[in-house]
């Protein structure tokens, strides 16, 4: 589902959208737990998987490579 997203899209807009549907879902998410319903806190929970995989996921990595020396990214995939 990423690849065909990043096709269509330029990047900085699917990691900013990406990060804009992610804080909704959190918002929706935490009135959800505040109130005691674990339906809709589960879905939104399956919501930030598949939109974290589509978006922030994946065009992470591609800006690390962009921005980052050689020596610095190699750091990075090491620490996580």
């Amino acid at each position: 589902m990423s690849i065909p997203v990043m096709k269509r899209f330029r990047r900085k807009s699917v990691f900013l959208y990406g990060h804009a549907c992610i804080f909704i879902i959190f918002m929706i998410a935490g009135v959800a737990t505040f109130y005691n319903n674990a339906v809709i806190t589960m879905i939104c929970i399956f919501l930030f998987e598949f939109i974290y995989c589509c978006t922030v996921g994946t065009i992470f990595w591609i800006y690390a490579a962009e921005i980052s020396t050689d020596i610095g990214l190699g750091i990075a995939i090491f620490a996580k």
